[in-house]
């Protein structure tokens, strides 16, 4: 768990994948613990998270990721309530 302070900022992330610094390759969505509250939606700057229109069978809609979009900022990660993402 990388990102799980907010320590980091979307930009300082940016700069240290941008630099060799830090690798992440991919982002992982844990749909069991998703409640969907949204809020990984409303703070992504590439708009690569969505409604997944998969009901979990707490009966929440889930998110899912476009990873063409992703640029795993962590911005998700840090504001998940739920501990839902995961980046590798």
């Amino acid at each position: 768990m990388l990102f799980r302070s907010n320590v980091f900022s979307t930009e300082c992330i940016l700069d240290l994948k941008q630099k060799g610094v830090i690798k992440l390759s991919k982002l992982q969505i844990e749909k069991t613990r998703c409640k969907g509250c949204g809020y990984c939606i409303e703070v992504c700057p590439k708009k690569a998270l969505s409604f997944s229109g998969e009901i979990s069978d707490q009966g929440y809609d889930t998110v899912k990721v476009d990873d063409a979009l992703c640029i795993q900022c962590g911005a998700c990660y840090r504001v998940c309530p739920d501990y839902v993402f995961e980046i590798i």
